[in-house]
């Protein structure tokens, strides 16, 4: 596949958002030049993750950047191929955010509290990634904001409406 060099934010409503993304196959140096794109895109733009689809890909790949530790950002960049949770349990709500949905939209949203994340990396190996948000574990949040992105979710579909108010 040939990836883009000059990636565009894909902003609510656009359609490829709605879209559910096909796995990553290939993984060859054209993928590892759209990964590094995509994370020079995301820092500019200042996100913690950024998903395919967000920039018109319709593939199963994310990167995040999020660390609570102050230092070098490149050290916390991660990418994550083909990505799927196991054995989720427990809930966590959290104030979300997304870059590709207008800033005065964001909102609380519940999660699952603890899984793990099996995915590829940039090589096609096959990795696994243990959360827990009520511990610390901030990723977790981001992980399971960017897979409903490649599952054609926004988190505004998710985002729990205050007590006491209707629909």
């Amino acid at each position: 596949m040939t990836y883009p060099t000059n990636l565009m934010l894909h902003t609510d409503p656009h359609p490829i958002l709605r879209q559910k993304a096909e796995p990553v196959t290939v993984f060859d140096r054209d993928l590892a030049y759209f990964v590094a794109h995509m994370f020079e895109k995301m820092m500019s733009w200042r996100g913690v993750g950024l998903a395919a689809p967000q920039v018109g890909v319709s593939k199963r790949i994310f990167v995040t950047c999020y660390s609570q530790v102050v230092g070098n950002p490149a050290a916390h960049q991660k990418v994550w191929i083909n990505p799927y949770l196991e054995r989720p349990k427990g809930t966590a709500v959290n104030e979300e955010g997304c870059l590709s949905v207008r800033k005065e939209h964001n909102g609380r949203v519940e999660r699952f509290n603890t899984a793990v994340l099996h995915y590829q990396d940039l090589t096609g190996a096959k990795k696994k990634k243990f959360f827990n948000i009520r511990a610390g574990d901030y990723i977790g949040v981001i992980i399971q904001h960017e897979l409903d992105h490649l599952d054609g979710i926004l988190f505004i579909d998710k985002v729990l409406k205050p007590k006491g108010t209707s629909a």
